[in-house]
Order: structure tokens, then C-alpha cells, then sequence
């Protein structure tokens, strides 16, 4: 167990891997390491196969950066034409709430600034919409959708939860997990077996798919199948369809008295403390971790006399690769960004298609801040310092975990 702010600031945390005996998915007819099924699920790859893969990713990395640099070149003028597009109708100036998200849509496609590219990015929605129906993906969403459409909720806690509903989400969180992500978790020895727990990880990927993963993660390897809460920011709750699902399977709005109630209930509860920003960040700057806020989640901590566990994620950051903000498409629709990747918004529902990046989980050693006095609480230059070691410690673990990466999609 380490504790902050007795011993010098510098030391770094380790990365500490599983245990041999890694508990195994409750899956009966899960493949084992010997089948060729597991190797398509991300065993070591063939020295012939590694060539191939860096080939690929080579020419991925180019054309990305040929996309983003026509993005900045046309961008700016997008959001001018945008603005002249939308000036002559009043209702659909800036600030108007009832404005729609297909009128804003329609305008954009009529003034697509990856015309060139066009190509490039049908050929690889095509290729994804080919894997996902070949892996079974369309008929996994086909009987969600419909269990879903008959669940009842019957046992719902007081933030919304209702873990019948959240089971029944199973069958598609298991195929992102398992067979499109390939999610190796390491560490989760880390995660106590009873009591409260404080994750502070990473955020990316443009939608709280990390936060989905972190929570499927631990509730199926761990041997105690612990459920995690997830402290989540306002714009995921505010969106429509996503905010009632996320409140189903447990996510609730990130603030200090929801946190307090979840730890002093003995929750692993969840929190990303770099908000929007993070989920938000560029492609050229993945992986490079935002400002945590004003350390609010040390104080939390150590009210509730909960310790923090650092948590990595790598492989999300290029799952949407976030070219640049329309920043006008934003404010008009409420939001802390409007994401431009590839494929987003030029396909319409297809760009909303996740690439199959290869991800890695990585769970650190405990933090304790339970010898803060309310004195040294009450700082708020040492509370943003210790916040600011915090962050320090995840990056450290993060670029670790990308020295040892040989592949964005094999890991």
C-alpha cells in the first residue's frame, strides 16, 4: 500500500501484471489458447503476419495524417459557409434549443470536406460493416434490442440502476470485449474483494466505451465479480437514448456527494477525472493525459477513507481518431465538442462504427491519502499537487504500456 505526501513525489507506480491463475470468463464454450478461434482473437501473430500488420498500420498512419491535414486546411471553412447556411433561417440561429441534429447534418454533408478522401473512407466503412457481419455482430444487436424492448425494470436503486437491464446488455459488451477489442486486463488482484475503492483512469474515446470496458473487465475476471459504479459526466447522462442506458447500468452524474454515497455504500466506483477533455482530445495528442480537474477525487479519497487505484487504458484513443472540433456544431447543440474523425459525420450512422483497435487494461498498485488532516484538505494547492502525482503515475503506466506495443490493432 502506498501512501502520498509523506515520501518524495517522484517515485513512479508500477505496473503490476495478473497473476498466473487468471480467473477465466464465465463462458462455457469460450475458445482456448490452442484453437485457431483463440488465435483470431488476438494470439502472438506469425513473424509473416507481424510484417503484414505493420505494412498495415504504416499505410493507416498515412492516410490519417493526409485526412487531418485536409481537415485543417478546410475546416475553418466549413464552419463559415456553416454559419452562412444557417444565418437566413432565425431558428436555426446559435443558441436555439429546438434546432435538429439531421438539419445540422444535412448542411455539413452538403459542404463534406473529405470529398477527396471519399473513397478511402467507404472502403473502410465497407470493410468494417463486412468484419462485424461476419463475427455475428448485426444478430448480437438484433436480440439485444429486442430483449431490451421486453425488459421490466422490477429492482432499481436510487441512481437508476437496475442490473437485470445491465445483464441483459451482456451478449454485446461480451462481443466488444472478447472479439472486436480483444481486452487484456492486467493487475486485477488490485481490486479488493469487498469494500470501497476509488478507480481514477484514463478517458478516451470520444464515447464512454472505456468506462463500459473497465466495468465488464472487473465484473467478469474478477473472482468476486465486484460491480463497478461509474461516476459520469453530464454530457454522456444529457444525450439521448445513451444517458437512460448509461443510468441502467449504473452510471450516475459525477459529483462529490454521488461519490461520497457510493463509497461510504463499500462501491468500486469509477471516475475519470480528466471529463470531457479527455474523450474529446485530438488524435495527434492521444495518449497525452488532460489536467485532472482540481483534484477533487484526493478529497474524496480521503473523506470516505478510500483507497485510489490508478487504472490504464490503451487502445481506445484510436477507436474514433478525432480529427478536429466543430466547434459551431457544439454550441449549437449544447456539447463540449462535435467530434470530425474519418468516417464521422460523412457516413452517418456507419461513421458511428468503432475501429477494432487492440486494448490493454492495466490496474496499478493502491494509493492512500487517509493521513490527510482537514487542514491539509482544506489546501487546494497540495490537493491539486498529490491530484496532479496521481495523473503523473497513470501516464507513467500508459507510456509503459506503449513502449512494450508493437501493433494498434495485435497490441
Amino acid at each position: 500500500m502506498r501512501r502520498f505526501g509523506e515520501t518524495t513525489m517522484a517515485e513512479t507506480s508500477k505496473v503490476v501484471t495478473m497473476k498466473p491463475k487468471r480467473k477465466k470468463a464465465r463462458l462455457k464454450d469460450r475458445p482456448t489458447p490452442e484453437t485457431p478461434e483463440a488465435k483470431a482473437l488476438g494470439a502472438a501473430p506469425s513473424p509473416r503476419l507481424e510484417a503484414l500488420d505493420a505494412l498495415i498500420e504504416a499505410k493507416v498512419e498515412a492516410h490519417l495524417s493526409e485526412i487531418e491535414h485536409r481537415l485543417e486546411q478546410s475546416l475553418q471553412r466549413m464552419e463559415t459557409k456553416l454559419e452562412r447556411a444557417l444565418a437566413p433561417d432565425q431558428s436555426m440561429r446559435a443558441g436555439d434549443r429546438g434546432l435538429s441534429l439531421t438539419s445540422l447534418l444535412s448542411v455539413l454533408e452538403a459542404m463534406n470536406p473529405l470529398s477527396e478522401a471519399q473513397p478511402l473512407v467507404g472502403e473502410l466503412a465497407h470493410l468494417l460493416t463486412r468484419q462485424l457481419e461476419k463475427l455475428g455482430f448485426i444478430r448480437i444487436v438484433g436480440q439485444t434490442v429486442a430483449d431490451l424492448m421486453d425488459h421490466v425494470s422490477m429492482d432499481v436503486d436510487e441512481f437508476g440502476y437496475d442490473q437485470a437491464f445491465e445483464d441483459k446488455l451482456r451478449p454485446l459488451l461480451e462481443f466488444l470485449f472478447y472479439t472486436w477489442w480483444r481486452v487484456e486486463m492486467n493487475g486485477l488482484e488490485n481490486v479488493p474483494d469487498r469494500g470501497r475503492a476509488l478507480l481514477v483512469s484514463n478517458h478516451s474515446g470520444t464515447l464512454p466505451f472505456d468506462g463500459a470496458m473497465i466495468k465488464f473487465g472487473i465484473r467478469e475476471l474478477h473472482p468476486q465479480h465486484r460491480i463497478t459504479r461509474v461516476l459520469m459526466h453530464d454530457m454522456f447522462n444529457s444525450l439521448p437514448i445513451l444517458g437512460p442506458i448509461l443510468s441502467k447500468t449504473g452510471c450516475v452524474r459525477a459529483c462529490h456527494e454521488n461519490g461520497q454515497k457510493l463509497l461510504e455504500r463499500e462501491h468500486v466506483t469509477l471516475v475519470f477525472p480528466e471529463g470531457a477533455k479527455g474523450t474529446g482530445k485530438y488524435f495527434k495528442n492521444r495518449y497525452k493525459l488532460e489536467r485532472f480537474g482540481r483534484g477533487g477525487f484526493v478529497r474524496l479519497a480521503a473523506r470516505t477513507s478510500s483507497p485510489i487505484i490508478p487504472v490504464a487504458v490503451v487502445g481506445a484513443e484510436e477507436i474514433y481518431p478525432i480529427m478536429d472540433n466543430a466547434t459551431l456544431i457544439a454550441k449549437l447543440l449544447n456539447l463540449p465538442y462535435f467530434p470530425i474523425t474519418p468516417t464521422f459525420p460523412w457516413l452517418g450512422v456507419l461513421g458511428l462504427i468503432p475501429l477494432p483497435s487492440k486494448w490493454t487494461i492495466d490496474i496499478g498498485e493502491p494509493i492512500r491519502f487517509d493521513h490527510l488532516s482537514e487542514k491539509d484538505l482544506d489546501d487546494d494547492f497540495l490537493i491539486d499537487h498529490l491530484g496532479n502525482e496521481v495523473r503523473l503515475v497513470i501516464q507513467n503506466m500508459i507510456d509503459n504500456r506503449l513502449k512494450k506495443r508493437k501493433s494498434i490493432w495485435f497490441g
